[in-house]
């Protein structure tokens, strides 16, 4: 991993720490939220990446991930009002991935982090 830091790993890929671009804004200005997941060790996989604020899904997309790349990712999103939202991007692997690799078993990582809207 790059600079040593460790992330919540499942299957055989991790995803970083989420970024906020800028961390605080205005209401109605948009901010990027960035995060990477890097592949470990299978030859490609497909993952199901999907972004909540506070709560409810406001963003979802999907990513091909080739072994031993790192792939980022950024969702846009414009919050309509002053005040604290939690942003969490969940990324699972897609239904045929689970069903390949672990028998069915849903698989999942996510990381969260706050942004603060006046």
């Amino acid at each position: 991993m790059p600079g040593g830091a460790t992330w919540p790993a499942i299957a055989a890929w991790t995803m970083y720490p989420l970024t906020l671009n800028p961390g605080t804004v205005r209401a109605g200005q948009p901010v990027e939220i960035w995060t990477n997941i890097y592949m470990v060790d299978f030859l490609i996989t497909f993952v199901v990446a999907r972004l909540e604020v506070n709560g409810v899904v406001v963003g979802q997309s999907l990513w091909t991930l080739y072994i031993d790349e790192s792939d980022p990712h950024c969702f846009v999103y414009t919050p309509p009002a002053p005040g604290i939202y939690n942003i969490t991007i969940t990324a699972s692997l897609q239904e045929n991935e689970v069903y390949n690799r672990q028998g069915g078993e849903q698989i999942a990582i996510s990381h969260s982090a706050t942004l603060n809207v006046t």
